[in-house]
């Protein structure tokens, strides 16, 4: 089913643990299609991934930061693909 208008999934706030687990599932299946390094910074992660909620799905593109090896990746943001 193709994405249109401006509410992609027709979610709202008191769907972000729904969609917040979609998120967690789906990225352990997609491949990171970006790396940028930050040097003291860290990492940044770009990973796109095919969301379906309720019907509606899209792509969507999320970007995670690694600060260094130690620590766990942590969405910085998530946004679909128009």
């Amino acid at each position: 089913m193709e994405a249109t208008g401006p509410a992609v999934f027709g979610v709202g706030p008191d769907d972000s643990d729904r969609i917040w687990e979609l998120l967690r599932l789906a990225v352990r299946r997609a491949p990171v299609t970006a790396i940028r390094d930050r040097g003291q910074h860290g990492l940044v992660c770009e990973v796109r991934l095919w969301l379906e909620v309720d019907g509606r799905a899209a792509t969507v593109i999320t970007s995670w930061h690694v600060a260094d090896e130690s620590s766990p990746p942590r969405l910085v943001t998530a946004y679909p693909r128009p």
